[in-house]
């Protein structure tokens, strides 16, 4: 009996394995951000081939966004929510295959730094084990695959067999809409301020070390801001991080694609793009790519 259990048990093992490895899982939508960024940690370092010759992106959720757009191949988007452009570069620099091109985006360099130890992910207990058999990553558990299904389709379903509509309702476009004025009124009285100079100091001597560390391997750094709201573009902090970055990083040695005219983009709360904008965003940053020299 106890064999039996055993027998049975191993295939199911063996046939979930080929299960999450066969079949695109991008749809788990509704992980917590750590989560989701150690799911996107994982896919970078177990499951992209030809790095070297690839293009990677880092930054916050603002460019996390662009995870939905038409992004070619050659990109690889490890811009994480709700941490630090510098994650993303010590998720890099602990790799060792370093991409040909890195996209930095400027806007949230300011952002509190978390200081994941990526190198965890690459010890020989952690590294192979998770290499090869894909069962045990964060993104192939059963909890998360079932209950990231659930979330996905249960409110539709509950709303057809409800009769229910299942667009919001001119109630909750005002509500929403009032939220979003908050935000952004909230934001603007905080980018019009001028950030403190010992956190623009900090961050950016930890953004020196993460790029010296990265250019010694050859790689190409290529500097970016996001568009946000029309109301918060050319603000007094957003000027003042972008001028530090011209003053580290000269224009005269590094590339930049400079920010869009604000005008037209729409946000969900003043700085995450809606996936309308952003794949209006997508279509100038692919444009100013191809003016790139590296």
């Amino acid at each position: 009996m106890i064999k039996k259990i055993g027998v049975i048990l191993l295939i199911q093992i063996i046939l979930y394995s080929l299960f999450v490895s066969t079949v695109d899982l991008s749809w788990i939508k509704r992980q917590s951000f750590e989560q989701s960024n150690l799911i996107k940690s994982e896919k970078y370092l177990y499951e992209e081939q030809n790095i070297e010759n690839r293009s990677a992106i880092i930054g916050t959720s603002l460019s996390a966004v662009l995870d939905k757009t038409d992004l070619p191949d050659e990109f690889v988007n490890i811009a994480f929510h709700g941490m630090s452009v510098l994650d993303g570069f010590k998720l890099i620099n602990s790799s060792p295959q370093k991409p040909e091109k890195v996209f930095v985006e400027m806007n949230m360099i300011l952002l509190a730094i978390f200081d994941e130890d990526y190198k965890d992910l690459q010890t020989p207990y952690s590294y192979y084990p998770k290499k090869y058999l894909p069962i045990l990553r964060q993104k192939a558990r059963p909890v998360e695959l079932i209950t990231s299904s659930f979330f996905e389709f249960a409110p539709n379903f509950y709303r057809t067999i409800t009769g229910q509509p299942t667009i919001e309702s001119d109630e909750e476009v005002e509500v929403e809409n009032f939220l979003k004025a908050s935000q952004v009124e909230k934001k603007k009285v905080e980018l019009s301020t001028t950030a403190r100079a010992g956190l623009v100091d900090t961050c950016f001597q930890r953004l020196a070390v993460e790029m010296q560390a990265l250019e010694q391997t050859g790689t190409c750094i290529i500097f970016y801001e996001v568009p946000l709201e029309e109301g918060l573009c050319g603000l007094t902090q957003s000027n003042q991080i972008r001028d530090r970055f011209y003053k580290e990083y000269p224009r005269t040695k590094y590339q930049y694609i400079s920010q869009p005219s604000c005008e037209g983009y729409r946000t969900s709360d003043g700085l995450h793009m809606t996936l309308k904008s952003a794949k209006k965003f997508t279509s100038y940053f692919l444009e100013q790519v191809k003016k790139l020299k590296c």
